[in-house]
């Protein structure tokens, strides 16, 4: 991403992986969207583009893994193939169902209880 991140290391601290990233150039705006004014279908198609290009990233996990260790204060965005509302949902969860969200890359699935 050309831009920086509000709150992102300056670019000589970034980690080397983040040079792979197939976001790299890539315009912020697909990631974070263009502010609020963006609605619905709109929003919706952005941002499965944006999941698109996580989706063929070599360093997804890396990206993933960095923004789980933020708290769920910190999401917003898509990173590591995942919406903010999902790596919230992520973080709720046990350390063993993150690491799988990391190396799945999907959301938790939360099952109803059972009845008794």
């Amino acid at each position: 991403m050309e831009q920086q991140r509000p709150g992102a290391p300056p670019a000589h601290r970034r980690d080397p992986w983040r040079e792979r990233a197939a976001c790299l150039g890539l315009p912020l705006e697909l990631f974070f969207g263009p502010g609020p004014q963006e609605r619905g279908n709109a929003r919706a198609r952005r941002e499965q583009a944006a999941l698109e290009v996580c989706a063929l990233c070599p360093v997804r996990e890396r990206c993933l893994a960095q923004e789980l260790s933020l708290p769920a204060s910190a999401q917003f965005g898509i990173f590591g193939g995942m919406s903010a509302a999902q790596r919230r949902a992520a973080l709720g969860q046990s350390p063993a169902a993150a690491a799988r969200v990391i190396r799945t890359g999907r959301s938790p699935v939360r099952r109803p209880p059972r009845a008794a």
